[in-house]
């Protein structure tokens, strides 16, 4: 190699190796929130206030412990409750939540109200739970666990004493023609917080006539027999006519309890004006 071709070569050796700017380099965008999910959120906490809707949702699921379709209490930690966390990873990283509970085929809370952390989310589904509990009269308008004991008014009614029939009597009740109450039943107890009722039902010695009542195991509210019958021929005529009296029996409580949270509501609307509410 002659010197100007070393020449060349030490030239092209220490050539400085070109570099990029840092400053051309493309910039990252922000993530951000969207504005509208931010303004869900400040409404959403103003309703929420400073109530632990969460407990008081648990609190409900303990006194009104979930059951299955037989009418057996569930087992488990707080059966008919269930919570689950949805994160949301667009942009910045927000929280929802929906809860279940066995009183309602619809989940609560959800995707449309997102929040900047896990607690606030959950509270906000336990307070759509409570909101539709209120309103289907599962749950008083104070939003406590339990409606008020009720009322002297609401005693259980005199037994119905039916009167001996025979086979051959047209106006006796049969199976295939009256009014299915033991099917009506299951769906008002759900709806009133209850656990179904149990029959007991009794052949009298020798005789095709039964006798029975209906009573709710572990209620404190509805305490002794309900629907008291005696002398039905016929031991599905007998479970009908005490079904029938459940059912009214039931109705009955229903209507208080809807004429409850009108004097709630009365009273409440009354406070909210400055009118001294007296008991």
């Amino acid at each position: 190699m002659d010197a100007l071709d070393a020449k060349k070569a030490s030239t092209a050796t220490t050539k400085p190796i070109p570099t990029l700017n840092s400053q051309h380099l493309p910039k990252k965008p922000k993530k951000t929130v969207d504005p509208n999910a931010l303004a869900a959120e400040l409404q959403a906490r103003e309703e929420l206030g400073n109530e632990n809707w969460v407990s008081k949702l648990n609190d409900f699921r303990m006194a009104h412990p979930a059951v299955a379709s037989s009418g057996v209490p569930l087992t488990g930690n707080l059966p008919g409750l269930k919570y689950e966390e949805i994160p949301i990873t667009s942009g910045i990283l927000r929280f929802a939540c929906t809860v279940e509970i066995s009183e309602s085929s619809q989940p609560f809370g959800g995707t449309a109200v997102s929040f900047s952390n896990k607690k606030d989310a959950k509270q906000f589904a336990a307070k759509k739970a409570i909101d539709w509990l209120i309103a289907n009269n599962h749950m008083p308008s104070d939003g406590s666990a339990r409606f008020l004991k009720l009322p002297p008014l609401m005693q259980m009614p005199q037994s119905k004493k039916a009167k001996p029939v025979s086979p051959s009597d047209p106006s006796t009740p049969s199976a295939a023609g009256t009014v299915k109450y033991t099917t009506m039943i299951p769906p008002l107890c759900n709806k009133l917080g209850f656990s179904p009722p149990r029959y007991e039902i009794e052949k009298l010695d020798n005789t095709a006539f039964w006798s029975g009542y209906a009573f709710f195991p572990g209620n404190p509210i509805i305490e002794g027999k309900v629907g008291e019958v005696s002398n039905v021929y016929g031991k599905d005529n007998a479970k009908l006519e005490i079904a029938e009296e459940v059912y009214k029996f039931l109705k009955d409580i229903e209507r208080q309890r809807g004429e409850q949270l009108d004097v709630d509501d009365r009273k409440r609307k009354r406070s909210s004006e400055g009118v001294e509410v007296s008991e």
